[in-house]
């Protein structure tokens, strides 16, 4: 997968999780839950942006790690959201799916990486 291209699908990722925590409902643990989710997935973008300047493949894996985790957290956040029924499943399901897609996106890269340095 092309670099821009898939910087254009983490910019949409992260688009639809800002307008997936706008449409949380207004109560207090909800919009806790919605800071969390938020907080997971802010960095992705940066993030895989500083992977790209990276100098090694070392560093460049260690940061595309990084981005891993935080979608792994963002799964983690969205699964409280369906499990507490803070919004429909019909509402998150497409997000989930993209998390999973993403997730392995970056697990195939790292592992490319990682196998070039072995």
């Amino acid at each position: 997968m092309e670099a821009e291209s898939l910087d254009g699908r983490l910019v949409r990722y992260t688009a639809e999780i800002v307008a997936l925590s706008g449409r949380m409902p207004s109560g207090q643990v909800a919009q806790e839950v919605a800071t969390g989710l938020l907080q997971a997935v802010m960095g992705l973008l940066p993030r895989y942006h500083a992977a790209c300047e990276m100098d090694s493949d070392r560093a460049f894996s260690r940061k595309l790690r990084q981005c891993r985790r935080m979608l792994r957290d963002t799964r983690v956040w969205l699964s409280v959201i369906e499990e507490s029924g803070l919004l429909p499943h019909e509402r998150i399901q497409g997000i989930q799916g993209d998390t999973a897609a993403m997730e392995a996106i970056f697990s195939r890269i790292i592992h490319e990486i990682e196998r070039r340095l072995v």
